[in-house]
C-alpha cells in the first residue's frame, strides 16, 4: 500500500501486512528459535537475513553476533530495572544504584 493513497490503520489490517508478520517468525531458523536472545532481535528484518547458520541453514540475520553481544550484555540491567520498577522506583535510579552479580544477573541495588 501507499501511506498517500491509503489508510495507515487500514495498511497496518491488511492480509499483506499480517502475512508478511507471521513470515517474519515462521521464516526463522532453527538456531534463532532457540536463541536465548530472541526475544530481543526477534529475527530482526527479513532483508538482512542472508547468512547461514552453523549448520548451513540459510536466513541468518548478519548482525545475529553483534545482537547476541548487546542483548547478552544489556539483559542483566533490563532485569534490574524491571526489578526497580516492580519495587516502585523510578527506572532512572539504575544510574545512581550499586548492583552485584550472581548468576548473570544484577540482584541487588542499594
Amino acid at each position: 500500500g501507499n501511506i498517500l493513497d491509503n489508510d495507515l490503520g487500514d495498511l497496518l489490517k491488511s492480509q499483506q501486512q499480517l502475512d508478511f508478520g507471521a513470515l517474519k517468525e515462521t521464516t526463522l531458523p532453527k538456531s534463532c528459535m532457540q536463541c536465548n536472545v530472541l526475544a530481543g532481535c526477534r529475527g530482526e528484518c527479513p532483508k538482512h537475513r542472508f547468512m547461514k547458520t552453523s549448520d548451513g541453514k540459510t536466513g541468518l540475520n548478519y548482525l545475529c553476533k553483534s545482537y547476541k553481544k548487546f542483548f547478552n550484555h544489556v539483559s542483566p540491567y533490563l532485569k534490574a530495572m524491571a526489578q526497580l520498577l516492580r519495587d516502585g522506583r523510578p527506572v532512572i535510579d539504575i544510574m545512581n544504584a550499586k548492583f552485584y552479580y550472581r548468576s548473570q544477573s544484577l540482584i541487588k541495588y542499594e
